[in-house]
């Protein structure tokens, strides 16, 4: 990719030394592509399309690194000519991503500052068989805006203490423009404070675990405020070397304003007692007798927590607990070599898709440019302590089966992930299973999907890509189930440095049962073949 270095010198602030000059490099990466398409649709309700279109893209990536501060911006526009229904189907917008990262005080503060705008599904079916081609209209225009302030003590003594405070804003369009009444729009604004006090690097034989985390989701449109206050804590004292007589307690409270669902319904306590096989901080596994009250509900229970680093690249976590929803399992396991990298978890949470989005985690085993979402133009890193810089981004598929929507929902998950990398071929393998509880409807709903990825390197200049994804949603309440599917075959030929030539062909398969998913093309069963010839220039 070609770029154009620039050195900066600006002035930053620093905590302890007041002001320093720090000199920066600014990149650009101008690139436009020009695809031409072949496409033809077939519904099983109404008249089949065939069609011709013409896409430009142009874009434009830019990154700023220096000591202290890393920022990017991604902006793309996107045009699209059609021979047929014109004026119906010629479509064009532009999306754009800004992220930076501010590290002050020996990287004891941060500030990490994000900013997008996309056209985008509602959900992750959507995504598979509505693009700007076919279904633009059902394709909602998505601001997010999101601020971390966060802060850790280093070098402590007796205690340390960490913490972060969030706010964010998402903001979308609505079908009415399409003309479609299924979805009216979100215009919601978060704000997270997170506070942890544990023990310091000098106090041995003994430890404690202090964190409580207060989140208020405020939705603008017919329902009330979200407000969640949750306060978690551990210590433990030495009994041998290895052995601890541990006590544990947690405060979960949530409220849902004008909503039938009552505080106390959202609201439990659990506290207990037992003993810890403790080798570290990251070697440990508790097993605790536990109280669990819920208004007037009382019921005893074993709990389990395990963290364990059994080396620098394998480790392995578990909790089994109780919430006010009943058992609460949380499990998570890590393995990486140098050419495998591989995550399998299970988590379940009371959130919305508004809260989702000041989520910090980075889930995924490939990292691609920013606002890039293309497996086939990501790599694995080397290291599983690897962090994205601010113009990288880990390639999640974990929570992308929560749905554009204002509501609270309990939702299940479980995923697992699986990189594969070598010389000449890259493989990508991501599965995700989820159940969803609508909290403030009768509605239950779950999810599945499964997402490969595969590039081979046919030579120095031509490669070979294959992706699949597949994704099944189940109402299960009422009669419905969709199946999408989105498979496709390219060949990518380097004509030169700054040049590149792909033809590609895609099969979407969208069957819809039941009359439960709303109106509008996404709702319908179809069949779709594409035939693409794309050429990308780098300026």
């Amino acid at each position: 990719m070609a770029r154009i270095p620039v050195k900066l010198t600006f002035l930053s602030i620093s905590v302890l030394s007041g002001l320093a000059t720090q000199a920066g490099e600014l990149t650009f990466a101008p690139e436009i592509t020009l695809s031409g398409v072949q496409y033809e649709t077939d519904y099983a309700e109404r008249e089949d399309l065939d069609n011709t279109a013409i896409v430009l893209k142009p874009s434009l990536t830019s990154n700023y690194d220096s000591r202290i501060w890393d920022a990017a911006l991604s902006v793309k526009h996107t045009a699209v000519f059609q021979d047929e229904n014109s004026s119906e189907l010629d479509k064009s917008f532009t999306d754009y991503r800004f992220n930076s990262d501010l590290s002050l005080w020996d990287d004891r503060l941060g500030l990490q500052v994000s900013s997008s705008r996309t056209k985008r599904a509602t959900s992750q079916a959507d995504s598979l068989v509505v693009d700007p081609l076919l279904g633009a209209s059902e394709l909602v225009k998505s601001r997010n805006r999101n601020a971390v302030l966060s802060f850790e003590s280093r070098d402590s003594g007796v205690i340390a203490f960490s913490g972060s405070a969030s706010a964010g804003e998402v903001e979308t369009g609505s079908f009415e423009e399409g003309g479609n009444n299924s979805f009216r729009g979100l215009n919601n604004k978060n704000y997270q404070t997170v506070a942890r006090l544990y023990q310091g690097n000098d106090i041995n034989n003994l430890y404690f675990d202090i964190t409580s985390q207060y989140s208020l989701t405020k939705r603008e449109a017919e329902r009330g405020d979200f407000e969640s206050r949750n306060l978690s804590a551990r210590a433990g004292v030495a009994l041998t070397e290895r052995i601890y007589a541990i006590v544990r307690g947690n405060d979960d409270s949530n409220k849902i304003e004008d909503s039938e669902i009552s505080s106390g319904q959202l609201e439990s306590t659990t506290y207990g007692a037992g003993l810890e096989w403790r080798r570290s901080s990251n070697r440990y596994i508790a097993v605790t007798y536990n109280q669990y009250e819920q208004n007037d509900r009382k019921q005893q229970y074993v709990g389990l927590d395990l963290n364990w680093a059994f080396t620098q690249r394998t480790s392995v976590s578990a909790n089994i607990g109780k919430r006010f929803f009943g058992d609460s399992y949380q499990f998570s396991l890590e393995h990486n070599t140098k050419h495998w990298r591989s995550q399998i978890g299970y988590s379940d949470s009371l959130t919305s898709f508004t809260r989702q989005q000041l989520v910090t985690e980075d889930l995924g085993v490939f990292v691609c440019p920013i606002g890039e979402l293309d497996p086939t133009q990501c790599f694995q890193p080397d290291s599983p302590n690897y962090e994205p810089g601010a113009g990288e981004q880990f390639l999640n598929f974990v929570n992308q089966d929560i749905e554009l929507s204002e509501e609270v929902i309990l939702n299940k998950s479980a995923f697992a992930s699986l990189g594969f990398e070598r010389r000449k071929i890259s493989l990508s393998l991501n599965y995700r299973y989820s159940e969803q509880e609508y909290i403030e409807r009768a509605r239950e709903q779950r999810t599945s999907g499964m997402q490969f990825s595969a590039t081979y390197e046919m030579g120095p200049r031509t490669s070979l890509q294959l992706q699949s994804a597949f994704s099944k949603t189940e109402n299960l309440l009422q009669f419905g189930e969709r199946k999408a599917t989105n498979s496709s075959i390219g060949i990518n030929r380097e004509l030169n440095r700054d040049m590149d030539l792909n033809l590609s062909y895609r099969y979407v398969d969208n069957d819809n049962e039941g009359d439960t998913f709303g109106g509008g093309l996404s709702a319908q069963s179809y069949t779709d073949h594409r035939v693409t010839l794309s050429l990308v220039y780098r300026l």
